[in-house]
């Protein structure tokens, strides 16, 4: 079993913590930090993040993982660091209201967002193309390649026969194409959303300007 540290911030600058590499590390915090009041380990790896409803894991570099603390900044935060490097391609963990709309668009097979409505909460969260890895319902039975079926219309419909049920879970990951030589495990990749809200996708996974300093490699809070 993996060795994790758990540290949960709400509104608590980050001003002071150094991350760098691929996938994260968290190499140094400042002596004047408000961080450095925990005993936060070192050169461990910083590769999920949680934030009310939403679960970003497997994060797969440092820029990523500050767009994402800038984009949530003054929410309720908690920030996973492993001793070990987490492997696998980036996911995206949904905690669904009750609710027949729940915001997504689904199409193929497997199913995969084939778009995010602008006034849903998923809105500049979460992007499209991602793939539906399971859908969990509140009463343990979960919808997956597995289980057979797993096509969007029986997500959809499965949906809309337990909108009335809290605590659904939707799991969705980044499946690299076949052919595609960029690795599975690169960044969430939102340019979907592009121009469309202030956290464009490229900006908030780093294709863009940051709100960060960046030099030799490290990437330092600057929130």
């Amino acid at each position: 079993m993996d060795v994790v540290f758990t540290l949960s911030v709400h509104d608590l600058p980050l001003a002071g913590m150094t991350l760098v590499g691929t996938p994260p590390v968290l190499i140094a915090i400042d002596a004047d930090s408000l961080l450095s009041t925990h005993a936060i380990p070192l050169n461990w790896y910083a590769q999920s993040l949680s934030v009310e409803n939403i679960e970003y894991s497997y994060i797969a570099d440092s820029h990523t993982l500050q767009e994402l603390l800038h984009q949530f900044h003054g929410a309720p935060r908690t920030l996973r660091i492993y001793k070990t490097p987490q492997i696998g391609p980036p996911q995206i963990t949904l905690t669904l209201p009750a609710a027949k709309d729940v915001g997504l668009d689904f199409d193929g097979f497997p199913p995969v967002v084939s778009h995010v409505n602008k006034s849903s909460m998923w809105h500049t969260k979460v992007p499209e193309g991602f793939v539906v890895d399971r859908l969990v319902l509140s009463d343990g039975k979960e919808l997956s390649l597995s289980s057979g079926g797993f096509t969007a219309s029986n997500v959809n419909r499965a949906l809309m026969e337990t909108s009335e049920q809290e605590g659904r879970v939707l799991v969705l990951k980044k499946v690299t194409p076949k052919g595609d030589t960029t690795s599975s495990s690169g960044p969430f990749d939102l340019s979907s959303f592009r121009n469309r809200s202030h956290w464009s996708i490229k900006r908030m996974f780093g294709m863009e300007e940051k709100a960060s300093v960046v030099k030799k490699g490290v990437t330092k809070s600057v929130d």
